[in-house]
């Protein structure tokens, strides 16, 4: 199915996208890109609909739904109802009475009634939750803690049969709520896992914390954490967005990301959103002015501002703007490969002269042919410093340590995966079915061995050689992170 000349409202908060075609096949939208890309000799047997003057939105995901608290079946049904004509595809109903929630998941999925599809959870919890009075309003006739669909979680507690009890209410998954040490959130986990059921939770389920049965794992939040990993023996993880519309249109996100330990906040992805414009939105309109209340909200907390991915003004207006450094945690040098993914010197400049970082990446940007290699990545790395000076250019490599050893299969696969991102309109200038995301003779636990390598025949001294391969990003996040 064609359907030509629609507007299109992408959900990134980038201006609307007129005279474009959607492909659809089945139940799957298999391209989004201008009328003038798509041909309908392109697609032969494909029926054509016109929608000209007509809008197009993204399926929206309710993800935190309570549509049975307490029961009221006509009143769930026009919430529903009007969820769905106001652009909702699919609903996740959290903790509700699954008594009701199961029937009207059913009535909706053969069509009885106006509503999106909907999945939902049986609550599992420590005892002390219960006494919430909420509890009861979806458990009247019974009681709370004891029934299928909201069970109390103690140490005695048989748990095959607790997670198979709430497999059998038909539910996608279990939530793990509260009043739950750590280790009994792991056994329950892990046992649901073992029968086919998802978990679902929020970032805590107090007491226990994120990540405490991560004995390999270390959360970092200053940039002493980080050393403080390495004398452990563990893999300091940082918390960061790709991509800041998590922020919405409320400041006040940011307060909550950073209270849970984000760190780090990429303002744009490749596309434009309401921060600004991405490295391939034509408008290069620059940061908004919510984008600068956003970098000025960022500053306050002491997060790292991420220039990657950003277009040209949007990323010299944020550096100008920020009270503190900011980063381009994994680039190239456009100077280099004339790319939109890569910065300018101009901006590498700018961002090294007011005390931040930059990151060159492992990526297929770093040469116009799409196929980097190991010393792409060094001219890349002794152009930035040419530029930024030796104590503002590290490693951002944008890829995994763990080697690719079946290449001729993961290419079948990167095909698709490139072709859904440009339907998605998120892929960037380079990108095409045979370029690999990271470069092909810097792969494996020896890619920074090799690198290392490589500059010291460049001549560089050890001393140059450690600040880029970590020294400079530490120094960098010392100066943002408070203690």
């Amino acid at each position: 199915m064609l359907y030509r000349s629609a507007t299109l409202m992408d959900g990134s908060g980038g201006p609307a996208r007129p005279a474009t075609t959607v492909v659809v096949d089945g139940e799957r939208i298999v391209r989004v890109a201008p009328d003038a890309e798509v041909l309908p000799g392109d697609h032969p047997g494909a029926e054509l609909e016109d929608l000209t003057g007509r809008f197009v939105i993204p399926g929206l995901i309710d993800t935190h739904q309570h549509i049975a608290t307490p029961p009221d079946r006509p009143l769930a049904e026009q919430v529903l109802r009007r969820d769905l004509l106001g652009g909702v595809t699919a609903t996740r109903d959290m903790v509700d009475d699954l008594r009701q929630v199961g029937d009207i998941a059913r009535a909706a999925l053969v069509g009885e009634i106006a509503a999106p599809d909907i999945c939902y959870a049986a609550l599992t919890a420590g005892p002390g939750f219960f006494e919430d009075p909420r509890t009861w309003r979806v458990s009247q006739g019974a009681t709370p803690g004891a029934v299928p669909w909201m069970q109390a979680i103690t140490a005695e507690t048989d748990l095959p049969l607790a997670v198979a009890m709430a497999r059998g209410t038909f539910a996608s998954a279990i939530k793990i709520y509260a009043d739950l040490p750590a280790e009994t959130v792991a056994a329950l986990t892990a046992e649901a896992h073992r029968q086919g059921i998802g978990v679902w939770a929020h970032a805590a389920v107090f007491p226990a914390a994120p990540g405490e049965n991560a004995r390999d794992l270390l959360k970092v939040r200053t940039a002493a954490d980080i050393p403080r990993a390495r004398e452990e023996g563990r893999i300091g993880v940082v918390y960061g967005f790709q991509n800041a519309v998590a922020v919405g249109d409320d400041l006040d996100r940011i307060d909550l990301f950073g209270e849970l330990g984000v760190r780090v906040i990429q303002l744009t992805y490749n596309q434009a959103n309401g921060l600004g414009d991405g490295s391939m939105a034509p408008g290069n309109r620059g940061l908004t002015p919510f984008g600068r209340e956003v970098v000025e909200r960022l500053n306050e907390w002491r997060l790292m501002v991420d220039l990657s991915h950003s277009g040209e003004r949007t990323c010299l207006d944020a550096v100008r703007h920020s009270t503190a450094p900011v980063s381009v945690n994994h680039t190239g040098c456009r100077a280099i490969a004339d790319l939109p993914r890569n910065k300018t010197d101009e901006e590498l400049r700018l961002v090294a002269d007011r005390g931040g970082f930059v990151g060159v990446y492992f990526m297929p940007f770093l040469s116009t042919t799409g196929h980097a290699r190991a010393e792409d990545v060094v001219e890349h790395l002794v152009h930035a410093v040419n530029v930024c000076g030796e104590d503002h250019v590290g490693i951002g490599t944008d890829g995994p340590v763990t080697a690719i050893d079946d290449l001729d299969a993961y290419r079948e696969r990167l095909a698709a995966h490139v072709a859904e991102r440009r339907a998605a309109g998120v892929s960037a200038a380079g990108e095409r079915a045979d370029t690999l995301p990271f470069v092909l003779d810097l792969r494996g636990v020896d890619q920074f061995r090799s690198l290392i390598h490589l500059l010291e025949g460049r001549g560089w001294t050890d001393r140059r050689i450690a600040k880029v391969m970590g020294v400079n990003f530490l120094a960098y996040a010392e100066r943002i992170w408070a203690a």
